[in-house]
């Protein structure tokens, strides 16, 4: 995700005045705006230490009457709760942020309809407390993602509201679809074309879904000729495309049986798809691949990897611009993208040097006091000054290449 500016509240670190190390998080399993006479209520924090608190308490919403139905302890990894307790922090404060600059959102209309809210409060190294509330779905809908399917995974907590409610007890951990295609293709000799004899060519395509591993794997050929192989490792980005199926219902309905097949004579192809889940094991599926035997979803799934592919592209060997890059162009600024350690979110800057490439380690300036940190480069771009992602009488300048 890439956000303009600095983060809402600041680099991470117990030792640095003003970072977020601890959340709270209240969600309400129940409608806002609608009468309801039962509910759900869960508290969960975490703080910069690794330390987890959740409870959970069925709700007599007529009589106010709470009953504690769970509640647990536990201790992660300090970096992964650092991790989670930025994120928090990050995408609320630019969810805080839409909301006061666009007059245009009206979110307690476009949620009249949700099926429950949440507030939460986080906390800085200074004792600030910053406070934010919304409903289900408003983080996904309005800043473009919503952490809570990351959250369960990383805490190994399933049943967690968070910020969508979504309770997911199983989860897909694999997917992988094998493709065959027996194509017959006709041969004629003479000026009538009349075919004398026939061909048939066997293509072979397998892709695999990795959760564990975070990859896509994929190869495909002509069986007895050639074969393509590519492996595309994509970390969390995998996990959180897995996450955003329901594990209950992926892959599980199919279209009309009325649905008329697109195979051909001349073209004929199958599919089967394993699915391995957290907890219920393999399920398996398979059918003509075409809209009659795939399920309704495929489309959903398919464009999400076909994203990642494209993405990542072939790389740069056979790219012409990459190696005909020079200097900027007069008019031209050059904008990097850098992360900080710990950080979910990448930021701007810009600079004069032209040698700065991806990967490298730069000193920018943090903060109303422009404390200098360490960070990443993530991209190199270059804008005309009438097109810059960021305004240049606000946007600072990278101090040096470390």
């Amino acid at each position: 995700m890439l956000v303009s500016g600095e983060p809402n509240i600041g680099n991470l670190g117990n030792e640095e005045p003003g970072k977020p190390v601890k959340f709270e998080l209240t969600t309400y399993g129940y409608p806002y705006f609608r009468a309801a006479d039962k509910g759900t209520v869960q508290h969960l924090s975490i703080n910069s230490y690794g330390h987890v608190k959740f409870s959970e308490f069925d709700k007599d919403l007529k009589s106010s009457k709470s009953v504690e139905v769970d509640a647990q302890q536990k201790s992660i990894d300090k970096d992964i709760a650092i991790r989670i307790i930025y994120m928090v922090a990050d995408i609320c404060g630019q969810l805080g942020e839409i909301l006061a600059n666009d007059g245009d959102i009206d979110s307690e209309f476009l949620y009249s309809n949700a099926e429950g809210s949440w507030n939460i409060r986080i906390s800085d190294s200074l004792g600030n407390i910053y406070s934010y509330q919304g409903f289900y779905g408003m983080l996904k809908d309005i800043v473009g993602f919503d952490p809570s399917e990351y959250i369960r995974e990383e805490l190994d907590m399933y049943n967690l509201l968070a910020f969508n409610g979504k309770k997911n007890n199983d989860r897909i951990d694999r997917v992988t679809i094998y493709l065959d295609r027996t194509i017959k293709v006709n041969y004629s000799d003479g000026e009538d074309k009349t075919p004398t004899y026939d061909e048939l060519i066997e293509y072979h395509e397998r892709m695999v879904v990795d959760r564990a591993g975070m990859y896509i794997e994929h190869d495909h050929g002509i069986e007895g000729n050639f074969k393509s192989y590519q492996k595309i490792e994509l970390g969390h980005k995998l996990k959180d495309f897995l996450n955003s199926f329901d594990a209950d219902s992926f892959f599980m309905n199919f279209n009309d049986e009325s649905t008329k097949s697109s195979n051909k004579p001349n073209d004929y192809s199958v599919f089967r798809i394993e699915i391995v889940y957290k907890d219920r094991g393999v399920r398996e599926i398979s059918g003509s691949f075409d809209r009659k035997g795939l399920p309704i979803d495929w489309m959903d799934f398919s464009d999400g990897i076909l994203k990642f592919h494209i993405d990542f592209g072939l790389g740069d060997i056979l790219v012409p611009d990459v190696m005909r890059k020079n200097a900027p162009d007069v008019g031209e600024v050059i904008y990097v993208s850098v992360r900080f350690k710990h950080s979910y979110s990448t930021y701007y800057y810009i600079t004069d040097d032209e040698e700065i490439t991806i990967g490298d380690h730069v000193l920018v300036p943090v903060g109303k006091e422009n404390k200098e940190v360490e960070a990443v480069v993530e991209d190199v771009e270059y804008f005309k000054r009438d097109e810059v992602p960021y305004p240049l009488d606000k946007i600072k300048r990278v101090i040096a290449r470390r």
